[in-house]
């Protein structure tokens, strides 16, 4: 066992990606003999970046479900489109995909353009100046959805997605991937269709619109598809996952990660409703939520067959230095030695650095409203989202009424007062 200790969490992660570049050439390891272990999946955010950029293959073994999973996020936008052409969100995703081939400025000014016009995604190609490919590639799209949608009507939702995959170039793109990927996606594919067959073998005609019906109330509840995580797997990566999915697996290399106060042991929370006395037996929650946690922390240690690696960090971004894990101070590794590292690319210089590249360009040209400065603060991405490319989103209810009774009020008096009717002349 080693604990490896860093200033920050930015060293940490940097510290680990450099471990593991090591031991895959000292060791002559497989990608997948090595795990990275986190106490919950926000946790193994900050060190997926680090990885890409280190040529690192990973696979994050989030407990995000299947309907969560890109390539099915983009099959159901396309679905999506097929059954409602208004949908502006899902047409953002399926005309921003990179097999579609529409340029991202044109792609930027269609989305302005159809704000602007009030129209669907597709047909405000009638109100803005595209370039030619863009052009044809979306009349082509068009064409396409109107035939999946004739075909919807007569066709359950599995042969229609079959069609659509296949007429969209989404599986073309799949098959130009990466081999990792390609494993990886056809793996997920192939659980979203055993979720269709299973959908239409429980209803009545298996049409696309009753399927998206009955995924909206799946989605609305919580439910985000059941995943197996056996399938997702490529044959070499680094498996980054949470210790509760640990459960039952070995490496030979382990890596826990975040070995610090309050966050591994987690801090405890009492029940939301809590029992009356009698119902349970009288014992100290605070001891057995630590004593939980120890034996989750017993099972990470476990799934090494040779090594394992505790890494924490003093500044995690509070105001406060973070203490570390009570764990650490039980096993003998409590002796802390900093390790200071100058800054390397594969560390990364901040969150945002991984966020915009430097090649990307941001126009935050003026006029500014309080809501513009601080998105830019928050996320200068969140920003160009929103301000710069105006990717539609999914509005309030209330807000689409209020917005368009304002409307409707401000063009019934403008036309007021352009010919006022009679009686009201004076």
């Amino acid at each position: 066992m080693e604990h490896l200790h860093a200033a920050t969490l930015e060293d940490e992660v940097g510290m680990v990606t450099e471990k593991i570049l090591e031991l895959k050439a000292t060791t002559k390891c497989d990608w997948s003999d090595i795990a990275l272990l986190v106490r919950a999946n926000d946790h193994a955010l900050p060190f997926l970046p680090a990885l890409a950029q280190a040529g690192i293959p990973f696979c994050f073994l989030a407990m995000s479900g299947l309907y969560r999973q890109g390539v099915i996020l983009d099959a159901v936008a396309l679905l999506r489109l097929i059954v409602d052409p208004f949908d502006a969100p899902s047409a953002f995703r399926f005309l921003s995909h990179p097999s579609v081939g529409i340029s991202p400025h044109d792609l930027s000014a269609l989305s302005h353009a159809a704000r602007k016009s009030g129209t669907p995604l597709l047909q405000a190609i009638a109100v803005v100046t595209l370039s030619v490919e863009s052009r044809a590639r979306i009349t082509e799209i068009s064409t396409m959805l109107q035939d999946l949608r004739a075909l919807s009507a007569r066709r359950n939702v599995l042969e229609v997605f079959a069609e659509a995959m296949n007429r969209s170039g989404l599986h073309g793109a799949i098959l130009q991937a990466d081999e990792p990927e390609q494993v990886r996606a056809f793996a997920l594919l192939n659980q979203f269709v055993e979720r269709l067959r299973r959908f239409i073998q429980l209803s009545m005609h298996g049409s696309v619109r009753d399927f998206l019906a009955i995924l909206d109330l799946e989605q609305s509840s919580g439910e985000e598809g059941a995943l197996n995580p056996d399938d997702q797997a490529s044959p070499d990566e680094v498996q980054v996952m949470t210790l509760h999915g640990a459960k039952g697996l070995e490496f030979r290399f382990v890596f826990i990660l975040n070995m610090v106060d309050r966050r591994f042991p987690a801090s405890h929370r009492g029940e939301p409703i809590p029992l009356p006395e009698g119902l349970i037996e009288c014992v100290d929650e605070a001891k057995a939520h630590l004593a939980e946690e120890r034996r989750l922390c017993y099972v990470g240690m476990t799934r090494a067959k040779e090594r394992v690696f505790f890494t924490s960090a003093e500044d995690y971004g509070g105001a406060r230095k973070k203490k570390p894990s009570l764990f650490l101070s039980e096993l003998g590794l409590d002796q802390i030695v900093p390790v200071k590292r100058s800054p390397s690319p594969v560390a990364g210089e901040g969150r945002r650095d991984h966020v915009l590249s430097v090649g990307d360009h941001v126009d935050v040209s003026g006029p500014f409203s309080f809501s513009h400065l601080a998105t830019y603060d928050h996320c200068p991405l969140q920003y160009k989202f929103a301000h710069v490319l105006k990717i539609p989103t999914f509005g309030k209810g209330s807000f689409s009424f209020g917005k368009t009774m304002h409307a409707t009020l401000e063009q019934y008096l403008r036309e007021l007062m352009v010919a006022p009717p009679v009686g009201l002349d004076r």
